[in-house]
């Protein structure tokens, strides 16, 4: 039988199928009757360990048409980059022949996430049409940490609640950590993360998977004094990013351009201008400084978006993590007479209301950051 040598590429995050008439050497179809598949993706050809197995399917034996599939849930999980891949049969004697084989280039693909903000919700109340299209701001709620309903979060299309994150995964940002006021704690969200989903796994597997697929994970963090830092720590240690918030205090002196605020409060300045962030900065019409800044960030090995007036420490910065983002902000509720970065403050200050512009800015960290 003849060899075909076909290079495929996949995108990752979605179903993919592929299918071969496979022939005999003088042209005539390949008879299946009785074989089996297998078909494996490697690393290289020397490679032990398999990075994904295909399911073979034989859809017309008698005319040789097999058909390769790998599901959503299986391209997530491969790392893009190149492979090759081959297609073993064995027949009813168990002789066995390699019929395919090629490259297969695994690449991420973001294109969805990006079409989200064509549809960008103008209303209070999110179509219901849109239910199954990839949108925009999911919010994950627990029993102590709720979406605060009496701003609406306007651009929070669905919340999330319970064991389960259900198909958070379909949103461009996921957000969690701190909705309400100074006080409640973010222990149950590190509880609800170790959680087993409908699905057999984690919730922070499922997080993971959702990164691995350039998916955004906005942590929302809190001065120390309203939530402990501690365990707020230990939920950005199981998101895999180096970022920690350090709850460090401001002296007075420091408050800035806008005069004498509360003593630790200081306005949060853009550092990050190779992206969209200057464009989040103008929608609120607001002068560089933005909102208040109680609670610093560690960076380490992120990256920071804001700092405070004098730079010397960062208010709002993101960590690559797979092939999407991790954007932690020390200081979410903000407060004084500023408002946080991203909020829209013809709707509601305080993060209600983020904005088109924010998502497309964090949205763009994943591509271009």
């Amino acid at each position: 039988m003849a060899v075909y040598v076909n290079n495929i590429t996949v995108d990752t995050g979605t179903n993919f199928y592929r299918e071969f008439y496979l022939d005999n050497i003088d042209g005539t179809p390949l008879d299946l009757t009785g074989y089996t598949g297998k078909s494996e993706v490697r690393k290289h050809p020397e490679s032990v360990g398999a990075a994904t197995t295909f399911s073979v399917s034989f859809v017309d034996r008698t005319n040789g048409l097999i058909r390769l599939s790998l599901s959503k849930k299986e391209t997530t999980a491969i790392k893009p980059g190149r492979y090759v891949y081959d297609v073993m049969l064995t027949d009813s004697y168990s002789k066995k022949s390699i019929v395919v084989e090629g490259m297969f280039n695994a690449r991420l693909d973001v294109t969805p996430f990006g079409a989200a903000l064509d549809n960008f919700p103008a209303s209070e109340t999110p179509d219901p049409s849109d239910a199954g299209a990839i949108r925009q701001f999911a919010g994950v709620e627990t029993d102590q940490q709720s979406v605060r309903s009496s701003a609406g979060f306007k651009r929070y299309n669905e919340t999330f609640t319970g064991g389960t994150l259900g198909n958070a995964d379909q949103y461009g940002v996921i957000a969690l950590g701190v909705f309400t006021t100074c006080s409640g704690d973010v222990g149950d969200l590190e509880t609800l993360l170790d959680a087993t989903n409908s699905q057999g796994i984690t919730n922070i597997e499922f997080l993971n998977n959702y990164l691995m697929n350039g998916g955004v994970i906005w942590f929302r963090g809190e001065y120390g004094n309203c939530v402990g830092n501690t365990v707020s720590n230990n939920i950005l240690a199981k998101l895999g990013t180096s970022i920690r918030i350090d709850n460090i205090t401001l002296p007075s002196s420091s408050a800035g351009w806008m005069g004498p605020l509360q003593s630790g409060r200081d306005n949060a300045k853009l550092v990050y201008t190779s992206g969209k962030f200057e464009s989040v900065q103008e929608s609120t019409g607001l002068p560089i400084p933005l909102g208040t800044s109680w609670a610093s960030l560690s960076v380490n090995s992120g990256t920071p978006v804001y700092k405070t007036s004098d730079e010397s420490r960062t208010a709002f910065a993101y960590e690559r993590k797979g092939n999407g983002i991790i954007f932690v902000g020390g200081e979410t509720l903000s407060g004084g007479s500023g408002f946080a970065v991203g909020n829209n403050d013809d709707e509601g200050d305080y993060w209600y209301a983020p904005t088109k512009e924010l998502y497309a800015a964090l949205r763009d960290l994943v591509i271009n950051g």
